[in-house]
């Protein structure tokens, strides 16, 4: 919602009063890829507090988990060394170059970027110490054959087995426009991961066409109740605009 407040006629100014709900989840959720979508739902639902190394990254879909624990169990050393730009025009590392850098641009040279990213690691492990939710996409288009499936599906099960007991891998497939998007693939992946202890999977539509790449931000709270994460109405978040 939003209010006007101020207006200079003859002018471009204009000024606001936004209103937005707010939530707040017990345990703390953590996004970890394979693209920007759950940091950006949980920047939408307020949630979002702390900047995360996983946050706006772009991985391989299948890879992406890979790419997550692999990290966790190495202590970044690999994360940001070793840099290149990519032909797409995105820096990545030696080691990973499926996992694209999207928002950092002067990672390279820059040395403060380089320390933010720093934080964000330092950041991401005191809050493994509480109980946890890890928050995944993997898209549609992405399980094309069976080898997609099954080379998924494996990393989920080592991602599970690295896991405390007081944590959860919750998982959607996210599909552009409806569920038969590589139907065949995406349902055998979600039969497999549907009964596994600590992981979660529910499927999830964005409507891309109509509503763009990010999908409508109010059926996100609808989103977290399928993957078994509890949020609630919280004191709304109110500025000036």
């Amino acid at each position: 919602m939003k209010i006007p407040i101020l207006y200079i006629p003859k002018t471009k100014y204009k000024k606001f009063l936004h209103i937005e709900k707010s939530y707040y989840c017990e345990k703390k959720i953590i996004p970890i890829g394979c693209d920007c979508h759950p940091a950006y739902t949980l920047q939408k639902l307020n949630i979002r507090k702390l900047s995360l190394p996983f946050d706006w990254l772009n991985t391989d879909p299948i890879k992406g988990l890979k790419f997550v624990y692999e990290n966790l169990e190495n202590n970044f050393i690999y994360f940001i060394e070793d840099l290149k730009v990519n032909s797409r025009n995105h820096i990545v590392s030696k080691k990973y170059p499926y996992a694209e850098f999207m928002h950092e641009k002067n990672l390279i040279k820059n040395k403060s970027d380089r320390i933010k990213f720093e934080r964000r690691i330092n950041r991401l492990k005191l809050l493994l110490k509480n109980d946890t939710f890890f928050l995944f996409n993997i898209t549609s288009e992405s399980l094309k054959s069976e080898k997609n499936v099954s080379d998924f599906y494996n990393s989920v099960l080592i991602f599970k087995n690295k896991m405390k007991k007081n944590q959860t891998l919750c998982i959607y497939i996210r599909y552009d426009e409806n569920l038969n998007e590589n139907e065949p693939f995406c349902n055998t992946l979600f039969e497999k991961l549907n009964n596994l202890k600590n992981i979660n999977i529910t499927k999830y539509i964005r409507n891309k066409s109509k509503e763009g790449i990010w999908g409508n931000k109010k059926y996100y709270p609808k989103l977290y109740k399928s993957l078994g994460i509890k949020i609630y109405l919280t004191f709304p978040k109110i500025y000036l605009k």
